[in-house]
């Protein structure tokens, strides 16, 4: 406690003028943008700029007498990189870290109020967030005061030991400006693993995505589609960014059930063998020198039994290569769901901090499933997140949104972050394409 004195102690001697950094004058944060900057995802002290709430327009100048005062002075703990909490999480190399950290992880709301004589609450009071660099993500539920005065936003850590954000408002007496303060400490994690959870309502007898990887550092997978029963992507399991072809895999896998293991029912180019771990099952896969910015289609076909699935992939690089038929693997049940989602994962490679992990970056594209009526597109997708106490993956600095028609998301890294999903969230975004 001693050390977290010390540190907001040192945040209170950087409180002087309004701030002149950016502002995050956050309304109900869409994630249909880009992750560049603008609407719910943003840059280290960016801007938020996310629009006006419906009904009574905002009051860029609060009346005479407006009071703006701050309920939550101390936003708590953070690791580098996660929210603000009340608790610090303590990762699972230190003896203290209680055994049920996760129901302990309770997220900070900060909470600014703007009244009149100190009771009378102002509705649609413009407040303006600011974050510096170097002091994390402000996300606001509104640019403007509800109907009990209040503005609540959460907040993602920056880099920073002790840090702090500030809330004002303009009245006719004059600006008024309060300091919200935290401390924040870095732990060594791996990017958060995140998921695309495709709008597919109906049975489909085959899927396909292109995917445009950004990025691809090592111990990379991008997965395209994710079936009931198995998963259809690439991997870089090299030792860096620019791996050997021998360590660039396009990989098929299908998982055990306990009516009966996988079966390999056609191999095809592929080489593929038994998988244990995190399940057991059977894997196939075939190098393949991909290329960052460059685009692949994968698409998985399936084929109802009596008692099982069979499923089929394929392989095709837009940029000049030819559709390839993968392998044919069994999954010994029949599927009854099928829901699809595609995801992107750090399997191993750590970072001195959630900020100093590196970025994982993709594009995915014509998203499309066939039916008896024929090919129909996805246009939507709930973006979702892992909270994975077995590697320490409670990071925030995770980014969803669109680029054009195709859903662009990222993991990791200190320059794409939007707002968090948190364990008490009802309703996880949803991205929608135009």
């Amino acid at each position: 406690m001693k050390l977290r004195a010390a540190l907001l102690a040192l945040a209170a001697t950087w409180l002087g003028c309004p701030s002149s950094g950016q502002s995050a004058d956050g309304g109900p944060l869409e994630p249909d943008a880009g992750l560049d900057g603008g609407t719910d995802a943003g840059t280290d002290g960016g801007t938020f700029d996310a629009g006006s709430d419906a009904g009574a327009p905002d009051l860029e100048r609060c009346p005479r007498g407006s009071t703006l005062v701050v309920e939550t002075p101390d936003a708590g703990w953070a690791r580098a990189g996660t929210v603000f909490s009340t608790s610090l999480y303590q990762p699972t190399d230190l003896p203290e870290r209680p055994a049920n950290w996760v129901d302990l992880l309770r997220p900070t709301t900060l909470s600014v109020r703007v009244t009149v004589a100190d009771t009378v609450p102002i509705a649609n009071c413009r407040v303006h967030w600011v974050a510096d660099a170097g002091h994390g993500w402000l996300f606001p539920d509104g640019p403007s005061t509800s109907d009990d005065g209040r503005v609540r936003a959460v907040w993602t850590a920056g880099p920073l030991e002790a840090q702090q954000v500030s809330a004002s408002i303009t009245t006719d007496d004059g600006p008024q400006q309060v300091v919200i303060r935290g401390a924040a400490l870095p732990h060594a994690s791996r990017a958060s693993s995140v998921h695309l959870f495709y709008a597919v309502p109906e049975r489909w007898s085959q899927f396909s995505v292109d995917v445009t990887p950004l990025t691809f550092p090592t111990t990379t997978y991008y997965a395209a589609a994710g079936f009931a029963g198995g998963y259809l992507g690439f991997q870089n399991r090299g030792p860096s960014v620019n791996p050997p072809v021998s360590d660039k895999w396009v990989l098929f896998s299908v998982w055990d059930v306990p009516s009966g293991n996988a079966q390999l029912l056609d191999a095809g180019p592929m080489t593929c063998e038994g998988f244990a771990g995190e399940g057991t099952g059977r894997k196939c896969w075939l190098t393949y020198d991909w290329q960052v910015g460059g685009t692949y289609r994968f698409e998985v076909a399936a084929a109802l039994g009596p008692t099982f699935t069979d499923y089929t992939a394929y392989f095709t690089d837009l940029d000049g290569g030819t559709r390839t038929a993968l392998a044919s693997l069994r999954h010994m049940a029949k599927v009854a769901d099928w829901s699809t989602y595609g995801f992107i994962e750090d399997w191993y490679a750590q970072g001195p901090s959630c900020l100093e992990t590196e970025a994982r970056t993709a594009a995915f594209g014509n998203v499309r499933y066939q039916t008896d009526a024929g090919w129909k597109a996805v246009r939507r997708a709930t973006f979702g997140r892992s909270y994975n106490e077995w590697h320490d993956e409670i990071c925030a600095n995770y980014a969803y949104g669109v680029d054009g028609d195709r859903f662009l998301w990222s993991t990791g890294g200190g320059e794409r972050v939007s707002r968090p999903l948190l364990r008490t969230d009802v309703q996880a975004p949803v991205v929608t394409l135009p």
